[in-house]
């Protein structure tokens, strides 16, 4: 159970970042047009928020305890 916790929490990791490029290149957009990008910064920064701390309890989990399922 464990392992598929952790594959969820590297494919939420993943999603995040995505979602992080994507609306990088609509702020940089929106800076160069002069027009406002308050709502996608909220965006940006709710989305770092959640990927400190999806990443915090990736590394809190240790590796081998996967391996201590089948021991």
């Amino acid at each position: 159970m464990l392992f598929f916790t952790y594959m969820s929490q590297r494919k939420l990791i993943t999603t995040i970042n995505r979602e992080l490029n994507y609306l990088n290149e609509v702020i940089d957009l929106k800076v160069i047009q002069g027009a406002s990008y308050k709502k996608e910064a909220k965006r940006h920064k709710l989305l770092l928020r959640m990927l400190g701390e999806v990443s915090r309890q990736t590394r809190s989990v240790p590796a081998f305890s996967f391996l201590s399922l089948f021991l």
